[in-house]
């Protein structure tokens, strides 16, 4: 088999599917495939709302064509390609687990406690929610009759409050919590510093940080 002339197609142009698809474009023939016709529109001008590539990076990838059309009737012969990526279904449940476990050793009731989930979007300075496994570790501490506060200042709140059934909050809340999990490694929380980390956390409280974005000393769990 001639690799270097086998056409490939991306079924699929996530935050997976679309860098391999300009990735691939800029040397060898690809069509890049979805069934949201707005998000071929939308690449087809240039434009990706995930923020994964640039225009110029989609322009570069001069061999690369986008279409809601099957690739077999293109003449294409997909390649099934499996990205690196695994995603643990329970790593959201572990996290508010692991925070509910830490506030009962603090000798703070989880039931009817004050939590703050920092994120809601699927990457870091991101808007888009599409594939957010945030959405695990607020259904997870729903279970235990917490009270949930999201604050996300890149995601849409309406377009959270449908997703998660909690309204996003775009301001630094003013609020103090038992608890509080870093869930997205956006640069305005990595810009709040230890100080302004901790001063959204009442005493005693619980930071658990899944992102890694702060010194584990500073947290009291991390993923």
């Amino acid at each position: 088999m001639d690799l270097a002339s086998r056409k490939i197609a991306i079924i699929g142009l996530g935050y997976v599917g679309l860098p391999l698809a300009v990735a691939f474009g800029a040397t060898r023939d690809v069509v890049g495939f979805d069934i949201n016709q707005s998000r071929v529109d939308a690449l087809e001008r240039g434009e990706d709302h995930t923020l994964e590539a640039g225009s110029d990076e989609i322009s570069a990838a001069s061999r690369l064509r986008f279409t809601t059309h099957k690739a077999q009737e293109l003449g294409y012969h997909p390649e099934v390609i499996l990205a690196g990526r695994r995603i643990n279904d329970g790593r959201g449940r572990h996290a508010a687990d692991q925070t509910a476990r830490l506030m009962m050793r603090k000798g703070i009731p989880v039931v009817g406690s004050r939590i703050l989930v920092m994120g809601a979007a699927f990457k870091e300075n991101c808007p888009e929610l599409r594939n957010s496994r945030v959405a695990d570790v607020v259904a997870r501490l729903k279970e235990y009759n917490a009270g949930i506060d999201i604050w996300d200042p890149w995601v849409d709140a309406q377009e959270c409050a449908r997703a998660f059934g909690i309204t996003s909050m775009k301001d630094i809340p003013d609020e103090r919590y038992d608890g509080v999990i870093v869930a997205v490694g956006h640069r305005q929380f990595r810009a709040l510093g230890v100080d302004g980390l901790k001063a959204l956390c009442k005493t005693p409280g619980v930071i658990y940080d899944i992102k890694g974005l702060f010194l584990r000393h500073v947290t009291d769990g991390r993923f």
